[in-house]
């Protein structure tokens, strides 16, 4: 079965549901997230956080457990115990590429400067 015909629909749903909520007509973008990133008033960023959990929560609650079983299914079809399992494979070797990019200029220097001193 393919996947991918399930998987964009639904990612879909739930973009429109994040960016069209609001919270006593304050929209995510701008509005929200100024309040959430500048105020230190404990109430006001309880009910700006309280306020959009609730309005998407709830309408998004059944896509996102959609969206999980199609990861993990996925997951399993390609070898991998599960989602989390695949994130945690690839995430892993997105470091180790990251670790050889840093340090394979470093490396290269060192071969060839040990070669210097090689009578080989």
């Amino acid at each position: 079965m393919n996947l991918i015909l399930f998987f964009f629909p639904i990612i879909q749903k739930l973009e429109a549901i994040y960016s069209t909520a609001s919270v006593d007509g304050k929209r995510l973008d701008p509005d929200l997230e100024e309040t959430l990133s500048k105020s230190r008033d404990y109430i006001e960023l309880q009910n700006a956080y309280i306020g959009w959990r609730d309005v998407t929560g709830p309408k998004m609650k059944d896509l996102y457990e959609e969206f999980v079983d199609l990861i993990n299914q996925g997951a399993r079809e390609t070898g991998y115990k599960d989602g989390g399992d695949m994130w945690y494979v690839t995430t892993l070797l997105e470091f180790i590429f990251i670790l050889f990019d840093l340090f394979s200029p470093f490396v290269m220097i060192m071969i060839n400067w040990s070669f210097k001193f090689c009578n080989c």
